[in-house]
């Protein structure tokens, strides 16, 4: 499968005993596959200093409110950080 965004290509592995599948994706990009890493650390150096997203924008390309968004987005909850809804969803002791 070829990310529509990023133009690059990711995994799915399917876990039979719990039938759930996952995206694997390449680290490299950040979730959701809107931005490179690399690219998405130095916005966030220049926020860090100040920079409004219109100059965030100006120096690393595409718009302001993309670089907002990213910046918003990273504080999102991960698969790995997700709390258990039910007490069935827990491993037993």
């Amino acid at each position: 499968m070829t990310s529509a965004r990023q133009h690059l290509k990711t995994r799915r592995i399917y876990l039979p005993n719990q039938k759930t599948a996952y995206q694997l994706r390449p680290d490299f990009v950040t979730p959701y596959m809107s931005e490179t890493s690399e690219l998405a650390g130095k916005a966030m150096y220049l926020r860090k200093h100040g920079l409004s997203y219109d100059g965030i924008a100006y120096v690393l390309g595409r718009s302001e409110m993309h670089w907002y968004r990213l910046c918003q987005s990273l504080g999102r909850a991960s698969i790995v950080g997700t709390t258990l809804k039910t007490e069935e969803s827990l491993p037993p002791i």
